[in-house]
């Protein structure tokens, strides 16, 4: 059962994540860089900020941002917020 729950993909255990969500989706703006701190598609990375917020029962803002000078839009900027019901 032990070697089940550490089968996964890049050697991290089942249910854990790569990025410090906890840390990151505190109602602060966080901006991320391309290359730097993720290395997928930013379309990408934005569907995992979004899914990692839906799992903490947070709503989150994103913006794309051009930190490298490409005006490729490739770093994204995001907050998390409690929505008010």
């Amino acid at each position: 059962m032990e070697e089940e729950k550490m089968e996964s993909t890049r050697g991290r255990p089942k249910g854990s994540e790569k990025y410090d969500w906890d840390k990151w989706l505190d109602g602060e703006p966080h901006t991320m860089e391309y290359g730097k701190d993720f290395f997928i598609p930013v379309a990408n990375f934005r569907t995992v900020i979004w899914n990692a917020a839906k799992r903490r029962g947070l709503k989150v803002r994103t913006l794309l941002v051009d930190l490298q000078g490409t005006e490729q839009k490739q770093d994204i900027q995001f907050w998390a917020f409690k929505e008010e019901s």
